[in-house]
């Protein structure tokens, strides 16, 4: 699983996070939303493709937390 995020900006008191995204938002989704995406993708592809290389080594073999 792999999760992102963007916080480039904090909502001002008047606003929940919701309503500031929403006036953020350039009508293709939230603000940072793309941002987001690519860094989900540059992490996550990085780790699919090591696991993908690597999968006759990997494939019966669990890592442990470091």
């Amino acid at each position: 699983m792999l999760r992102t995020a963007n916080y480039f900006t904090m909502q001002p008191p008047s606003l929940s996070a919701a309503d500031n995204l929403k006036l953020e938002s350039s009508g293709d989704g939230y603000a940072a939303m793309n941002a987001a995406i690519q860094a989900a993708y540059r992490v996550g592809s990085q780790v699919t493709d090591y696991i993908v290389k690597h999968w006759n080594e990997l494939q019966h073999s669990t890592r442990k937390a470091r």
